[in-house]
């Protein structure tokens, strides 16, 4: 499975001045990863920056 293109176009929707430090990186690729495909990041982590993602809104994010 080729998972490059999936990759470079989540990236894409990254805007890397809302990231503070790398801890955040996995946590804002999955989000760019869930609004990519219309779906929704589950998480129990509060600080996922919700503007680090063009085109997240609340519907992508769900904090338990």
């Amino acid at each position: 499975m080729n998972s490059g293109p999936t990759m470079s176009l989540c990236w894409i929707l990254v805007d890397s001045t809302r990231i503070h430090g790398p801890r955040q990186l996995t946590d804002i690729f999955l989000l760019a990863l869930a609004v990519k495909h219309a779906g929704k990041l589950v998480t129990f982590d509060g600080g996922i920056p919700l503007a680090a993602v063009k085109k997240a809104t609340r519907q992508n994010l769900l904090v338990l």
